[in-house]
């Protein structure tokens, strides 16, 4: 389910599309579809071609129709984001959720701002990603445990220890919750398994908790972690 946003953090290999046949190639003076140029750049897109995705985004964007328009806006925000260009794409994003109630726009807003250290934005849109997934959110949508978890690893790859200690209080808090906290369990539910976390990881939660021993908060939080095998 969440394999799409894992490949926006760590792109994965896939393969390439079919050779068109050549009588399938549409004549110069008929007009190509933007359904069809869409599908044509999610798979570009898919493939890594991101320059290529943005030039023929332009194009869709130029003909301003509502539904091909965002999609291609969002195409090319993402293709931007691929490139670490997080300015570009936060730009981008904040024009697509604009008049959105997609929570998943709001999410990608979210990334965006948090690396390009729009901390402000990054929060706003945290909570309209909450409020419009109560209200409107599907199962191809992130869940919220799983928004908090990448809002976490977006504001740590910007060395913004604290903030991204606020994000893990709230799944910690989440975890004290749950009865049971098997992979599968927290899976169904949408519930990031941290034990995944790399070696290094680990270790920088167990440095940065014995740092803050004289909060009560974090010394529960280091006994929940240990009792979680988490460090």
């Amino acid at each position: 389910m969440f394999d799409f946003i894992k490949r926006l953090f760590k792109k994965e290999e896939s393969e390439s599309p079919e050779p068109i046949k050549e009588e399938e190639i549409i004549p110069e003076t008929e007009p190509v579809k933007e359904e069809s140029l869409l599908a044509s750049l999610w798979t570009k897109f898919s493939d890594g071609k991101y320059d290529e995705v943005i030039k023929e985004a332009d194009i869709i964007i130029e003909q301003n129709e509502a539904l091909t328009k965002n999609e291609a806006l969002k195409l090319k925000g993402l293709s931007y984001f691929r490139q670490e260009k997080y300015d570009v794409s936060e730009k981008l994003f904040t024009e697509l959720s604009a008049e959105s109630t997609n929570p998943s726009d709001w999410f990608n807003l979210l990334t965006s701002a948090a690396l390009n250290r729009s901390f402000e934005l990054s929060d706003k849109a945290l909570e309209k990603t909450i409020e419009y997934y109560s209200e409107y959110g599907t199962e191809n949508d992130l869940p919220i445990p799983q928004v908090f978890y990448y809002y976490m690893l977006a504001l740590r790859d910007v060395k913004e220890y604290n903030k991204a200690f606020v994000q893990f209080e709230k799944l910690k808090d989440i975890y004290c919750k749950l009865a049971i906290t098997d992979a599968t369990f927290l899976y169904i539910r949408g519930v990031p398994f941290l034990r995944i976390l790399s070696a290094t990881e680990r270790k920088y939660w167990s440095i940065s908790i014995k740092m803050r021993h004289k909060s009560s908060w974090q010394n529960s939080t280091a006994g929940w972690m240990r009792r979680e095998r988490i460090i």
